[in-house]
């Protein structure tokens, strides 16, 4: 029994060349798409990076002015301490309370407002009678 197979058409050089050409200009055609893409790829990193060394300059600027503000806040605050420093050196000098109670009292006893005066004779006879007594 014989074999029957089936022949396929015959294809001829020039139907060959154009499923060729056909195939390039597809490729062609995707090799243009991946370029296209490849290139917005391109610019959106660009973009991006452009963004990123703005934002690094904006934080380093950031942080030199903080590091400006600390520096006059450090300075503000040595100052601080050293005029407390004063202060307290000046307090030390202060009379106590205790001080101030006694200078009170002295000035009331020696107050011509407050005090009686006595005469010379008045303070010869408590001399006399207060001798007198012993």
């Amino acid at each position: 029994m014989p074999v029957i197979t089936k022949q396929q058409p015959r294809r001829t050089v020039q139907s060959v060349i154009n499923d060729l050409i056909g195939r390039v200009n597809t490729d062609t055609r995707r090799l243009r798409i991946i370029e296209q893409e490849l290139n917005i790829l391109k610019s959106r990193m660009a973009a991006i990076e452009q963004n990123a060394a703005e934002q690094r300059k904006a934080i380093n600027a950031s942080v030199t002015e903080l590091g400006a503000k600390v520096a006059r806040a450090e300075d503000k605050v040595s100052r601080m301490e050293s005029l407390i420093g004063e202060v307290v050196k000046g307090m030390k000098r202060f009379a106590p309370a205790s001080e101030i109670k006694k200078l009170e009292q002295l000035i009331e006893i020696y107050s011509p407002l407050k005090s009686e005066f006595i005469t010379r004779e008045e303070a010869e006879r408590m001399i006399e009678d207060a001798l007198g007594k012993k």
